[in-house]
């Protein structure tokens, strides 16, 4: 798992301090990709008993820019 979440970090360039998410990360993908330990199941399905809905899977340490609409707007201002 260790092995996963350091090839994540390095291939996003994410810096150290965000190793956390990079291993929870880890832990989600693995838990909805298929082992031959189950006969290619998943252990989402083996605990569940469905399949996964992999339509919320992202680029992982995409570039994102938070806004925040409530802020007054000012020609001079950050």
């Amino acid at each position: 798992m260790l092995e996963v979440a350091r090839a994540l970090r390095l291939q996003a360039a994410l810096p150290l301090d965000l190793r956390g998410h990079c291993v929870l990360t880890t832990n989600h993908l693995i838990n909805k990709l298929p082992t031959a330990i189950l006969a290619s199941l998943t252990p989402y399905v083996v605990l569940l008993g469905h399949k996964p809905d992999y339509s919320m899977l992202r680029v992982f340490g995409c570039l994102a820019f938070a806004a925040n609409p409530e802020r007054i707007k000012d020609k001079m201002g950050a």
